[in-house]
């Protein structure tokens, strides 16, 4: 396999380095990455989705009416955290259950406020997806001290009962295996074109993603040119695709870190003429956006969906679990499933 691994847009500020670090009790990226198998991502499908909220909610007992959760998310422009939003209310809609949801907007000081916050309102749990997991620790040592149950969603906080999270470097491998598998269908195992890999080699979760996309095309096609960038934006995307696109003619597949970056690359290669059968994108996050362009049937293929509507309701079980003294793993992964036009 020829590799390039392109340093482009180094624009992750302070605050970007903090959002996914901080998690000292067995990060999934430690684990994810010894051992790994097609085989072993494969089992993280449609029954996987089905059966995390089931096992979730099968335990949640006892009383919980007048409980009261709080739910503070990175911010709510972004529509992964919306659905979460949106699956935690419903779930403590049909409990009974009290839920404060505080939006920060990506502002970590905000955030600490409004944990901050939670802990004056005597909320008896509180689901947080830290911005900064630095900034803030000391909240949420003083909120466990409390007894409130802590729930640390997507990245997490040193100090918490349950870590929920998906596996990062899993995530990238369905979506790399998406690509490898389509390529293989199309053109044969001595395919030879270029393949791009947008990821975010600025945080360690990230390049966990960018790891396992870039593993999944290369162990099944292993005669491609595999071209590595950075891009986390819209604009990044439609920005990074449209030079690559200049540079590599033969560029044929993208494959992207998220859906909003995926969004970028198809409005980059739908201005090249290229949106047809023969070039693949896909992403991660499986947003309304996404999911509306993959169900044209152009060039936009597929995306990852991490089930963020379903999480928000498994987040509100185990936290009922914590509060009425169950016993919970301390990481409980949610599974990552690859969604196509077929699908839909």
């Amino acid at each position: 396999m020829k590799t390039k691994k392109v340093l482009g847009m180094l624009l992750a500020a302070a605050m970007m380095v903090s959002l996914f670090t901080g998690c000292s009790t067995g990060t999934q990226t430690d684990t994810a990455n010894e051992g790994t198998t097609e085989e072993a991502a494969e089992e993280q499908g449609a029954d996987a989705v089905d059966e995390a909220a089931e096992d979730a909610s099968a335990d949640t007992s006892g009383e919980t009416e007048g409980l009261k959760i709080g739910l503070s998310v990175y911010d709510l422009a972004n529509p992964y955290f919306v659905s979460v939003a949106n699956g935690a209310q419903a779930r403590c809609d049909e409990l009974g259950i009290e839920l404060i949801i505080d939006d920060p907007k990506s502002d970590a000081a905000a955030q600490v406020t409004a944990l901050d916050n939670f802990i004056t309102m005597e909320v008896d749990a509180i689901i947080v997806c830290p911005l900064d997991t630095a900034a803030c620790e000391s909240v949420v040592q003083e909120a466990k001290e409390k007894g409130i149950a802590i729930i640390s969603q997507s990245s997490c906080t040193e100090t918490h009962d349950v870590w929920v999270s998906a596996d990062e470097y899993n995530m990238g491998y369905v979506c790399g295996e998406g690509a490898a598998d389509w390529i293989l269908e199309n053109y044969g195992e001595e395919a030879d074109f270029t393949v791009a890999v947008l990821g975010w080699d600025q945080i360690s979760t990230q390049i966990a993603r960018g790891d396992g996309m870039e593993a999944a095309i290369s162990e099944k096609c292993p005669n491609v040119n595999i071209v590595r960038q950075d891009a986390n934006t819209t604009a990044q995307g439609q920005s990074v695709a449209d030079s690559l696109l200049q540079a590599y003619p033969d560029l044929q597949a993208v494959v992207c870190i998220n859906d909003a970056t995926g969004i970028g690359v198809y409005s980059a290669v739908q201005a090249a003429g290229k949106d047809n059968d023969d070039f693949y994108i896909g992403s991660i996050d499986a947003t309304d956006e996404a999911i509306a362009q993959i169900q044209k049937g152009g060039a936009y293929r597929a995306t990852v969906d991490l089930i963020p509507y379903e999480n928000g309701g498994i987040d509100v079980d185990l936290a009922v679990q914590l509060i009425n003294g169950e016993t919970v793993d301390d990481y409980y992964e949610i599974p990552a499933k690859l969604v196509t036009a077929e699908d839909l």
